[in-house]
This record gives structure tokens, sequence and C-alpha cells, in this order.
């Protein structure tokens, strides 16, 4: 049987609105309602969750490379369900929203999967994963022409992140002006709020100190809840640690959603954005 070219949409109308016109003016709304000004980031890290969760904190991400000219979007992830020891790459060619169709840059794909046998062409993280898809009417809307590349980790190593910032290297070499990273990751699992706010603060801790590279052994020990991290450490890898960052905004207790009234008690996600520039 033939594999299917297009990722449908799987979280339409759950996270984010199912039709064109309303998810349309939602992603413009976030957009144009975020007090951060229109910037020409590198890489930024925005949340993946419905959008009257998270929709606030990644109108303030996206913003802040609304700026650039995109031709390429690395869409780096963490698998949620069933993780490997491996980087899963899509069969896809494209990735279906209400807003539109996103084209695969199929020969990046396979330039890293070329590169080293961590990478493995698998269609079923991406079909069952929902991270990296609720990126894509932020990008949609702001570059409906660009390509994209899906990314997802599986467990959290040091090794393959390095492995990662070296295969990307050599995949951006000659176009890294027009290429942005965009790690989807919540800066909390969902836990109890003092959890919760200790896992955020330990993540942000850690990126003030500069000691990125322990983001996959604090990930894999549970220590931190960002859940794509190890996808920032790689990044930096990339940009031999010559990286500046702003954290835009982020919140614990409800700020920005439409359930504000959660009690101390209660379970929640830490959500945020961040920008990333080179030095």
């Amino acid at each position: 049987m033939r594999k299917k070219e297009t990722r449908e949409a799987t979280v339409s109308s759950i996270f984010y609105p199912g039709g064109k016109d309303e998810l349309i003016d939602t992603v413009r709304t976030f957009m144009e309602t975020s007090s951060e000004a229109a910037g020409e980031a590198q890489i930024i890290l925005s949340p993946h969750a419905g959008y009257r969760y998270a929709g606030k904190f990644m109108g303030d991400a996206y913003k802040t490379v609304s700026k650039r000219y995109v031709k390429r979007v690395f869409l780096l992830s963490r698998v949620h369900r069933e993780p490997e020891k491996a980087v899963f790459l899509p069969e896809y060619t494209a990735f279906d929203t209400p807003s539109g169709i996103l084209k695969v840059d199929t020969g990046v794909v396979e330039k890293l999967l070329s590169s080293n046998p961590i990478f493995k062409a698998d269609n079923i993280p991406h079909t069952e994963e929902h991270s990296i898809e609720v990126q894509l009417p932020f990008i949609q809307y702001l570059w409906p022409e660009a390509q994209i590349i899906p990314v997802l980790t599986g467990f959290p190593s040091l090794s393959i992140a390095k492995k990662l910032a070296s295969a990307l290297q050599e995949a951006v070499v000659d176009s890294l002006e027009s290429t942005l990273f965009v790690v989807s990751s919540n800066l909390s699992a969902y836990d109890h709020l003092q959890d919760a706010e200790r896992d955020t603060n330990l993540f942000l801790k850690l990126l003030a100190q500069q000691k990125w590279e322990e983001f996959p052994q604090m990930l894999d020990k549970g220590k931190i809840n960002a859940c794509s991290a190890d996808t920032l450490t790689a990044l930096y890898l990339l940009f031999n640690g010559e990286l500046s960052y702003r954290v835009l905004s982020h919140s614990c207790d409800g700020s920005g959603m439409d359930t504000g009234m959660k009690k101390p008690s209660e379970k929640r996600v830490c959500f945020g954005a961040l920008s990333f520039y080179n030095r």
C-alpha cells in the first residue's frame, strides 16, 4: 500500500479552531495583541497546547521572528508517546491544517537521513504527535510559502543532541539566514503548582547559567520537564554556544489562559515564550 503523502491535521477543532477563517483570525489576534516588538530572532521556544491556554505565549514567540524572511523552518520537539533512542523524520511530503498545506523540505530530510543512523524516517510518531502540528498555523500565517522540516527526538541524550547539531550544521550551512528554528516545548509537565514552578525555575536557572549541556541529563532524571529542552541543547551546539536569549513571557498560574480561577491544589502546565539570538 502506498504511504499517504500528506499528514492530516489531528487536533484541529480540539487544540485550535477547525475553520480556516476562524483559525487565521485567531492567530492574527494573538500576533497583534502581543506586546513584543516584531523582530528577527534565530530561534524561538513556543509552547504546545490548546490555543486558549498557550496561544498568548505562542503569539509572543512568533512576534519576535515576524520581521524575518524565512524559507525553511525546522520544527523540533520530543516524542510524547513511546520514545526511542532515535530522531524521527517524516515520510510525509506535506502537513495539512485548516489554513492550508505546508510542504516538507524533502531534500533536507534526505540529507539528515543520510548523515547518521540515529535518524529514522517514520510517519507513525509524526501522525500521533500534536506538538508540531499546533505550530503550523503560525508559520502559515507569517510565511505561507516556507518549507518545513519536522524533527522529533526520542529519549533525551547529550550524545544524540550532538549528532543532531552536527547534522543540522551540514544541512543549513549555506542557508542559515533564511532558516528559522522552532523548539516546541512547554516549561513543565502537568503537575501540582509547586512542582511545576520548581521545574520551570530550574530550567530557567540552568539556561541563565549557560548550563544547556545539562538539559538532556536533567530531562532523563526528571529534574526538569521542559519537554524539548534536549533539542535546545542541539541548537546551542549548532551555534557554538554563542546564543543570547530573552524570556518573553511565562506563567504557571493561569495568566493568559481562560482558566485563571484555578486553585493552588489543582494541576497545571507552565507555558512560556523565549527567543534566541546569535551573539
